[in-house]
Parts: C-alpha cells; structure tokens; sequence
C-alpha cells in the first residue's frame, strides 16, 4: 500500500510515501508516514476519504457540515485522485505478489507514478476539482468576506 498525495490546484503528485503492509489504515499511515506532521509544519491542510478521520486540523474530510459547495469540491477532489490510482492500476504494479526486493518493488512503483504523472501532464490532464459553479461560490464568499 502506498499513500499518494494530488495538488489540488495543479493536479501533479506531490506526496508519495510507502510501502505499507496490506490492511494498514489510512490514518495510521498519514501519521507514521509524516503526512500529518507535514501538513501541520506548512500550514496546510489535505482532503482525504473518511478513512482518514481523526486529524481534522491537517485533514479535511466529507462530514454533514458541509454545505453544497464543499461538499461537491471535496468529493471531485476524491473522484480526481481515484482517478490517479487508477492509472497507476492499470499497471498491475500493486495487483500481483511482487517476486523480488523491496528495493526493486519501490523503484517499480516509483516508475510507474513518474509515466502516470507525464501522461497527466502530456496526454490526459486530471479534470479541473473546481467546477465553475464552486468557483462562483468562492468569488461570492471572497466578495462578501
């Protein structure tokens, strides 16, 4: 299992950390992985599924408080970043018992992201998570701020 990370803005891979033993939580991962610790350093903050609850502060997750602008933000950058695992899927890095090192799995893995990240860049560009009817809705909140 590795953990990878979506800018939400320009759609590169910033965050690649693992691998992790199978069954390993999302959240036990952020936090042993120095997801969390990051993200506090920087100031930011990620959007992640629900198996990331429990750091809040650091990671943003679908919750009822959401009004209909977040929420529909949030689940397109969730679509879009499934949409990168899926790329690197079609590989069939992650799907099979990998017969030699580590080593030789992490550089394979590595690899396999770098391909998926320039067929972003040069073939298939992730779709924009800000749909014009959420960038309305943050010019309005901007304006009246």
């Amino acid at each position: 299992m590795y953990e990878l990370g979506i800018c939400l803005s320009t759609g590169r891979l910033l965050w690649m950390r693992g691998p992790y033993p199978a069954g390993t939580s999302d959240i036990t991962v952020a936090r042993t992985g120095g997801l969390v610790e990051e993200l506090r350093r920087r100031g930011q903050k990620a959007i992640g599924d629900r198996g990331y609850n429990g750091e809040q502060k650091q990671i943003s997750t679908p919750n009822a408080h959401d009004n209909k602008g977040v929420s529909l933000f949030k689940r397109r950058a969730l679509m879009r970043q499934e949409n990168f695992n899926g790329m690197i899927k079609r590989f069939n890095v992650t799907s099979h018992c990998f017969r030699h090192s580590e080593e030789r799995f992490e550089l394979a893995f590595e690899a396999v992201c770098v391909i998926c990240q320039y067929k972003v860049e040069n073939e298939t560009p992730l779709y924009d998570v800000l749909i014009q009817q959420v960038k309305d809705q943050f010019e309005t909140n901007s304006v009246t701020s």
